[in-house]
Protein backbone atom coordinates (compact mmCIF):
# COMPACT_ATOMS: atom_id res chain seq x y z
CA UNK A 1 0.00 0.00 0.00
CA UNK A 2 3.04 2.35 0.17
CA UNK A 3 3.92 1.89 -3.31
CA UNK A 4 0.62 3.77 -4.73
CA UNK A 5 0.93 6.65 -1.89
CA UNK A 6 4.52 7.58 -2.56
CA UNK A 7 4.28 7.60 -6.52
CA UNK A 8 1.34 10.22 -5.34
CA UNK A 9 3.74 11.82 -3.61
CA UNK A 10 6.08 12.12 -5.70
CA UNK A 11 3.63 13.07 -8.81
CA UNK A 12 2.72 16.52 -6.13
CA UNK A 13 6.17 17.13 -5.52
CA UNK A 14 7.00 17.09 -9.67
CA UNK A 15 4.19 19.40 -10.56
CA UNK A 16 5.50 21.97 -7.27
CA UNK A 17 9.05 21.92 -8.84
CA UNK A 18 7.52 21.98 -12.58
CA UNK A 19 5.09 25.79 -11.87
CA UNK A 20 8.08 26.80 -9.97
CA UNK A 21 10.32 26.81 -12.97
CA UNK A 22 7.57 27.77 -15.08
CA UNK A 23 6.62 31.02 -13.33
CA UNK A 24 10.89 32.01 -12.24
CA UNK A 25 11.22 31.21 -16.18
CA UNK A 26 8.31 33.86 -17.02
CA UNK A 27 9.73 36.22 -13.73
CA UNK A 28 13.38 36.47 -16.01
CA UNK A 29 11.23 38.30 -18.64
CA UNK A 30 10.89 37.29 -22.52
CA UNK A 31 13.02 34.25 -24.18
CA UNK A 32 16.17 35.17 -26.16
CA UNK A 33 14.48 34.31 -29.51
CA UNK A 34 12.43 37.83 -29.11
CA UNK A 35 12.71 40.68 -30.94
CA UNK A 36 10.98 44.18 -30.02
CA UNK A 37 9.50 46.63 -33.16
CA UNK A 38 11.33 49.90 -33.31
CA UNK A 39 9.43 51.12 -35.65
CA UNK A 40 5.73 53.01 -35.35
CA UNK A 41 4.16 50.12 -36.79
CA UNK A 42 5.80 47.15 -39.00
CA UNK A 43 4.13 45.41 -41.41
CA UNK A 44 4.18 41.34 -40.84
CA UNK A 45 4.57 39.99 -44.68
CA UNK A 46 3.92 36.73 -46.19
CA UNK A 47 7.72 36.21 -46.96
CA UNK A 48 11.09 37.90 -46.61
CA UNK A 49 10.91 41.02 -48.84
CA UNK A 50 9.01 43.79 -49.48
CA UNK A 51 6.93 42.49 -52.79
CA UNK A 52 5.30 39.79 -50.18
CA UNK A 53 1.98 40.42 -49.35
CA UNK A 54 0.99 42.19 -45.93
CA UNK A 55 -0.46 39.80 -43.91
CA UNK A 56 -0.74 41.66 -40.37
CA UNK A 57 0.76 44.79 -38.68
CA UNK A 58 2.33 45.31 -35.16
CA UNK A 59 2.83 48.81 -32.90
CA UNK A 60 6.02 49.71 -31.62
CA UNK A 61 6.92 47.67 -28.71
CA UNK A 62 5.88 44.66 -29.70
CA UNK A 63 7.38 41.71 -28.89
CA UNK A 64 7.66 38.63 -31.63
CA UNK A 65 9.26 35.13 -31.34
CA UNK A 66 11.74 34.56 -33.96
CA UNK A 67 11.54 31.26 -36.08
CA UNK A 68 13.97 31.77 -38.41
CA UNK A 69 16.30 34.45 -40.39
CA UNK A 70 16.93 34.88 -43.84
CA UNK A 71 18.65 38.30 -45.63
CA UNK A 72 17.75 41.24 -43.33
CA UNK A 73 14.09 39.78 -42.63
CA UNK A 74 13.07 37.41 -39.28
CA UNK A 75 10.52 35.12 -39.74
CA UNK A 76 8.54 35.24 -36.44
CA UNK A 77 5.53 34.27 -34.77
CA UNK A 78 2.83 36.56 -33.27
CA UNK A 79 1.28 35.84 -29.60
CA UNK A 80 -1.71 35.26 -31.66
CA UNK A 81 -0.21 32.37 -33.70
CA UNK A 82 -0.20 34.59 -36.50
CA UNK A 83 3.08 33.62 -38.72
CA UNK A 84 5.17 36.15 -41.05
CA UNK A 85 8.04 37.88 -41.62
CA UNK A 86 9.24 41.55 -40.87
CA UNK A 87 12.62 43.61 -41.86
CA UNK A 88 14.87 43.21 -39.44
CA UNK A 89 16.15 46.77 -39.75
CA UNK A 90 12.88 47.86 -37.74
CA UNK A 91 13.57 45.56 -34.97
CA UNK A 92 16.46 44.71 -31.80
CA UNK A 93 17.12 41.95 -30.33
CA UNK A 94 15.79 41.90 -26.92
CA UNK A 95 18.64 40.56 -24.31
Amino acid sequence: MKTPFSLLRLALLLSCILSFSAADAFAEGPPRNTVRVTADRLNVRSGPGPRFKIVTSVPHGALLKVVDARNGWIQVRRPSGVLGWVSSAHTVRVR
